[in-house]
């Protein structure tokens, strides 16, 4: 069938414990000549089981009256009236045991422990009944394991059973013929070989399975619930863990509510925990009850109550907890201690009863499959399953990937990656038990634009980096905002670049980072004299692979230099990074003061006005004062004095002369004072 998506329906039927209408399980014989009576509410204590079991028993009843008709502990078969139906089978019973009807003939039932199978015809021998077919029938598994559901469309029942992580499911038709199991290898399933209890839901969809072991043997091993196809006798591949407190251990006993919303788990061994679960929220739970006084293994009646055997110390008890409301949850369901007393002891075990005689499937409300859209090359697609999956056994997905002709996928939901662009055809075949469906689909793989933004890369100090290619086609987005091919780094971060090229999708990224700008030693500033043939010294620093000078053009870590002006270094280190750098070498040569002693203002053109000559000075001022100490003139080395005092020539005399002149003395600027006498001459 080639089409898009699949539909398939079911009828709607749920089935609840009150709505039946078999008795099959009116009678409870068990453990040390223990006995109930469900025919009357409540239910009547007896006194004539003559069965002493300290193993799993079971009893049957008849289907409409409600009698009882045999009752067994594996091993020895005994009638309503407590004879043995079979002297020479009288044994110690057997690990585990459960009834099966064969609903072609009236009353005739099929038995089975781990090592027999038993056919029972109780309208034998005038209703006293008799074995009347035995055969080897080797299970795989220990004890407490064996759980019958009903098919839901047949009066054949499925027998179920477990061996290390598989589920072993045996249909057992109402003429006695058994199929070649069904078998569901489930990694999730988790087992070991201590006593526990393995049941089913009143539904029949769901198992329940504990394991007896403590906290150390087995990392607190929790019980588990998986979903159950009555159908096909399929397992699902998924498991439901029930939370598990640290301070518990060896949960027991398990039982769903009759309306199979809620489940009851027992724990411990010295102290005993009753634990209520929602089962569509396993996280969810209340502990109804706590005791001393051991919880086992928790039956439910036909009363709709919950039935709880206890021990005290390692001793069976002949004492009988209940639930009144297991369907209610919190402490509203009504725990009640010591219900009922037993004649005989439960010898830690309740009979192994099955909870489900209901015809009806679970409603299938129709699924679909889908492959997902718009698809690159190397990114993974989602092939997706999408509702209940009652009502199929299993899915498998072929993804006509012609470089892997023969890979396939069992999930239900899974993605698969294609290399190469292309059109592919990929399809789903759904199995429901020896049915299957085909749906085929069309997928279109494009090819996504490489981005190759490089590897995160560290810049020198200044540089800039650009990234991206111009040659990539789409849509471009950059994490910084920008929607260019390419784009300059001149700051350290990260750039990501992202590009759609027609609903294919990629990005890349890149991390760049500085490193911190290089530095000499190179002062700023040097001085020298030329005339004294002075040098200086250049040095850079150590540490650089390379140096280059200007204008020298020396290529050393040092230079010595004779002339003043600018001077220029790059430098470059082991990493290929650069720095430069610039010294300014001023001339900076020692004054020298000349001051006469005397000159003649007589207009001959000859030495006609005082001046102070200071080489390399940056500062002359000098002042004449009178022989009475009048100031007569003040000059700066610019201007000299003519030898007039407000506009009329002095007379000749000595005149006393104070200086100042300011330049340097061994590079160091100074200022010195001088006082000196003139003699003006005419």
């Amino acid at each position: 069938m080639n089409k898009a998506f699949i539909l398939l329906f079911y009828s709607l039927c749920y089935f609840l414990l009150g709505q039946s209408q078999t008795k099959y399980n009116n009678n409870w014989y068990f453990g040390a000549k223990a006995a109930l009576d469900f025919n009357t509410n409540p239910p009547t204590v007896k006194t004539d089981n003559k069965m002493s079991s300290s193993g799993s028993c079971a009893s049957v009843s008849d289907e409409i009256t409600g009698e009882l008709l045999f009752y067994t502990n594996g091993g020895s078969f005994y009638n309503r009236l407590g004879e043995l139906i079979d002297s020479s089978l009288n044994g110690s019973g057997s690990p585990d045991v459960i009834i099966i009807p064969l609903k072609k003939f009236k009353n005739r039932f099929m038995v089975f422990n781990f090592t027999a199978s038993f056919i029972i015809d109780m309208t034998a021998k005038n209703g006293r009944g008799a074995i009347i077919e035995k055969k080897n029938f080797k299970l795989r598994t220990s004890i407490n394991r064996l759980v019958a559901v009903k098919h839901c469309l047949s009066e054949s029942y499925w027998l179920i059973t477990i061996e290390n992580t598989s589920f072993f499911a045996y249909l057992v038709h109402p003429d006695g013929s058994i199929d070649n199991p069904v078998i569901t290898n489930h990694s999730k399933l988790l087992t070991t070989s201590y006593i526990g209890d393995f049941i089913s839901s009143n539904s029949g969809d769901k198992l329940a399975l504990t394991c007896y072991a403590t906290n150390t043997q087995n990392n607190y091993l929790a019980p588990q619930i998986f979903k159950f196809n009555k159908r096909c006798g399929s397992v699902d591949l998924t498991k439901t863990a029930l939370t598990m407190l640290a301070d518990w251990d060896r949960p027991h006993g398990v039982a769903f509510s009759p309306d199979d919303k809620l489940i009851y788990v027992s724990y411990g061994y010295q102290r005993s925990q009753l634990v209520q679960y929602d089962t569509t929220t396993p996280n969810t739970f209340s502990i109804i009850a706590t005791s001393n006084e051991n919880f086992n293994q928790i039956a439910c009646g036909p009363d709709g109550k919950l039935y709880i055997s206890t021990h005290i110390n390692g001793i069976p008890s002949n004492k009988l907890d209940v639930v009144m409301n297991p369907n209610i949850k919190g402490s509203g369901c009504n725990y009640i201690e010591d219900y009922l007393r037993l004649s005989g002891a439960t010898n830690f075990e309740m009979p192994n009863l099955i909870s489900n005689h209901s015809g009806t499937c679970q409603e299938n409300s129709g699924y679909l499959l889908n492959v997902e859209k718009g698809n690159c090359t190397n990114t993974p697609i989602t092939f997706s399953f999408t509702g209940a999956q009652s009502g199929i056994d299993s899915i498998k997905w072929f993804f006509k990937d012609s470089l892997f002709p023969n890979i396939h996928s069992l999930q239900f939901n899974t993605q698969y990656t294609y290399k190469n662009k292309g059109n592919y055809l990929p399809y789903a075949i759904t199995y429901a038990c020896k049915n299957f469906d085909t749906t085929f689909f069309k997928v279109s793989i494009s090819e996504p634009q490489i981005i190759q933004l490089g590897k995160d890369t560290s810049l020198c100090y200044g540089d800039s980096l650009t990234i991206g290619n111009p040659q990539l086609k789409g849509a471009f987005s950059w994490n910084t905002g920008d929607t260019t091919a390419i784009k300059k780094v001149k700051q350290e971060g990260l750039y990501v670049l992202s590009i759609n090229n027609n609903g294919c999708t990629n990005s890349d990224s890149i991390r760049t980072s500085y490193y911190l700008q290089l530095q000499t030693l190179l002062g700023d500033s040097y001085f020298i004299c030329e005339d004294e043939k002075e040098l200086v010294e250049l040095d850079a620093g150590k540490g650089f692979k390379h140096y280059l000078w200007y204008p020298t053009n020396d290529t050393t870590q040092w230079i010595e230099v004779n002339k003043k002006g600018n001077y220029y270094l790059v430098v470059r280190d082991y990493r290929g990074c650069e720095g430069d750098d610039k010294a300014i070498v001023n001339e900076r040569c020692d004054f020298q003061v000349y001051i006469p002693n005397a000159f003649s203002p007589n207009t001959d053109g000859l030495n006609d006005t005082f001046n102070i000559n200071a080489k390399n000075a940056t500062l002359i001022e000098f002042k004449v004062f009178s022989p009475w100490g009048e100031l007569l003139f003040e000059g700066n080395g610019s201007n000299g004095w003519d030898g007039t005092f407000k506009g009329a020539e002095v007379p000749q005399s000595v005149y006393l002369v104070k200086i100042k002149v300011v330049g340097f003395q061994n590079k160091a600027l100074v200022s010195k004072y001088y006082t000196a006498t003139l003699h003006l001459i005419k």
